[in-house]
């Protein structure tokens, strides 16, 4: 599978009020004819999910040329052009790991689309969406 790095131009910052790790479970529960019910881990590790939320400039930095993308559409073109509407994979640094590491593997959850832009606050765009980290 391809891995393409996060654009440097796009904000890795995640706002922690609007963090959250899920763990999906690792057990199967099993009934058998007689006894009591067999419980089992499914596999050695589970895919961890990320919800995610990134405050993004959405206008034109004060000095830049005309024409210059802002954060939004730099990250919007990533997703939908590089990644092909989320579909392959990129390294972000998902909590605990440091804003400045590479990342961990991770891919968009795509159910309907993959990322909404949750709010407008003056000349920033809080975009929200969902990582999970891509087991090797």
């Amino acid at each position: 599978m391809t891995y393409i790095a996060w654009p440097a131009e796009v904000n890795k910052i995640v706002m922690a009020t609007n963090y959250k790790k899920t763990v999906q479970s690792n057990v199967i529960k099993s009934s058998i004819e007689a006894g009591p019910v067999v419980y089992r881990r499914r596999a050695s590790r589970m895919p961890v999910r990320h919800t995610i939320r990134l405050r993004l400039d959405r206008v034109t930095p004060i000095g830049a040329g005309a024409g210059t993308a802002t954060e939004l559409d730099i990250f919007e073109s990533f997703v939908i052009n590089t990644l092909y509407s989320g579909t392959l994979g990129t390294y972000f640094p998902v909590p605990p790991y440091a804003e400045e590491s590479a990342g961990v593997k991770v891919r968009f959850i795509t159910d309907n689309e993959p990322y909404t832009i949750a709010d407008y606050v003056g000349n920033y765009a809080y975009v929200q969406f969902t990582l999970e980290e891509i087991l090797v």
